[in-house]
């Protein structure tokens, strides 16, 4: 039995970075330290230990930029290798980098781990390895499919973030997406390392954004469903701060959170809509945000079905 973890303590991190060391450079008779860098403290790390806690693999995925991971320092002990852990410990990896909203995973592949990582689906990005500390490397890129949850709708889901990406540049760079619309919950999440300050926590300029995004998005959502068309308009918004983000930045729309009604565009009115967002850092409460939003009609498709029923609306009152 194995258990993978993030190593947080300082026993653990000890742990793990000797065994990183001892695996990795050691046998090039490099000193302890030399398998750190200054990436670390930015990075997420994961380890597997076996059954009675020894070591037996580590790896570190870093986030450059919004879009892109690079993971390192992949090492498993050399008794355990064909067991199923390497592709265990890749798998908890690419993971973090989909919960960072990372696009794209690179790495360096050493030439006799080629196999191992183009089984599970990374493509050469050059057609020679290059030498680094006297070993050859071949970069190698894979492209992630984000992770989604229950998507009712996923062509409009993928539609908004589209237009998020469009018209509303900012959500692209945060990195922004939809993961659950079940038309009783709506979830955004972001990533932690594109929108992260010196503290290592989330700007609370990026919590109020991914707030507004996230409530206008539902309203965008709701009015193409409808076969309606308008324009989104915040007229009031706050937020309240519990506490720093400091894991995945999730923000959260149930269908209480919701007071008003979409159904005056049918009338060519404009409408009301009042939402509350509960943004989490993790599985933890962060900030409680309420915005009031005004939706002016464009031209009603009243003669084109709902997709579905919009049962978000369906048990609140009209403006």
């Amino acid at each position: 039995m194995y258990h993978i973890f993030e190593p947080t303590t300082e026993a653990e991190l000890k742990d793990y970075f000797h065994f990183r060391w001892l695996i990795l450079n050691a046998p090039r008779q490099l000193p302890l330290g030399s398998e750190q860098d200054g990436y670390d403290p930015h990075a997420v790390h994961r380890m597997i230990r076996g059954a009675d806690g020894t070591p037996l693999a580590v790896g570190r995925v870093y986030v450059t930029d919004a879009d892109e991971a690079q993971i390192r320092f992949m090492a498993v002990e050399p008794t355990h290798r064909g067991k199923g852990i390497g592709a265990l410990l890749l798998n908890a990896l690419e993971q973090a980098a989909r919960d960072e909203g990372a696009k794209r995973i690179v790495l360096l592949s050493r030439l006799k781990a080629i196999p191992f990582f183009e089984k599970f689906g990374y493509k050469a990005a050059q057609r020679e390895p290059h030498r680094m500390e006297g070993t050859q490397l071949l970069q190698m890129i894979k492209q992630l499919t984000p992770e989604k949850s229950l998507l009712r709708v996923p062509e409009l889901c993928l539609a908004l973030e589209r237009v998020w990406a469009e018209q509303i540049p900012i959500s692209e760079k945060m990195g922004i997406t939809v993961y659950e619309y079940t038309g009783e919950r709506f979830e955004t999440r972001a990533s932690l390392h594109a929108n992260v300050n010196t503290k290592h926590a989330m700007f609370a300029g990026s919590i109020y954004s991914q707030a507004t995004l996230t409530a206008w998005g539902l309203c965008w959502l709701k009015m193409k469903e409808q076969g309606f068309d308008g324009e989104i308009v915040v007229a009031k918004a706050e937020i309240a701060y519990r506490q720093p983000v400091t894991e995945l930045p999730r923000a959260v729309i149930l269908q209480e959170d919701i007071e008003g009604s979409f159904a005056g565009l049918k009338k060519g009115c404009k409408v009301k809509v009042k939402m509350s967002v509960s943004i989490l850092s993790g599985q933890q409460d962060a900030a409680d945000f309420e915005g009031l939003f005004i939706i002016l009609p464009k031209v009603a498709k009243a003669d084109k079905p709902a997709i579905v029923n919009d049962t978000l609306a369906d048990s609140v009152t009209n403006e």
